[in-house]
């Protein structure tokens, strides 16, 4: 019941709140809501894989521990994987736009794995521990990636890689 109400919240947010209201059937079941949104991450559309990522991240601080096997069940983690593969990709094309929203989906999704990390770490369910061994290699790739992107050509894509590396999914502690 908490996950709704918070769910209503979020639908307010400048940011995610136009992308869980369009969303709205599937926004009531965990499963349906994550697999709507690993959806629009999938896609070719950089605006859509930017809001879903923003919006996971915010789906998965307000979800609640007994909700978080969804992970494990619609394959974040590999899908996050693929996906920073492909941006990585991107990041060597000639398009300084391109490489600008493939830098920022990219961040989102540093933000998104991060989040993730702290919620499994802290979660009882041994289940959940074991998605451990795909947050790493993920986050190094993301890492890496950005890292890369700081040397580049264009100076919009360094500074949001270097924004991107520099921020924590819950501020600083």
């Amino acid at each position: 019941k908490s996950f709704a109400l918070l769910l209503d919240v979020l639908h307010e947010d400048k940011i995610v709140g136009p992308r869980l209201r369009r969303l709205d059937k599937a926004a009531k079941d965990p499963d349906n809501l994550v697999r709507t949104l690993l959806r629009d991450l999938k896609s070719d559309d950089p605006k859509a894989r930017h809001g879903a990522a923003g919006a996971l991240t915010q789906v998965m601080v307000i979800l609640p521990p007994a909700d978080c096997l969804v992970l494990k069940r619609q394959a974040v983690l590999p899908a996050i994987k693929t996906l920073v593969q492909r941006l990585s990709k991107e990041m060597t094309t000639g398009s300084a736009t391109t490489r600008r929203e493939a830098v920022e989906v990219l961040g989102e999704l540093r933000m998104l794995n991060l989040t993730i990390e702290q919620r499994t770490q802290n979660s009882p369910n041994p289940e959940l521990a074991i998605l451990i061994n795909e947050i790493s290699p993920n986050q190094q790739d993301i890492d890496a990636a950005l890292a890369r992107a700081r040397g580049d050509s264009d100076a919009q894509v360094r500074r949001r890689a270097r924004a991107a590396l520099r921020a924590e999914p819950f501020g600083e502690v």
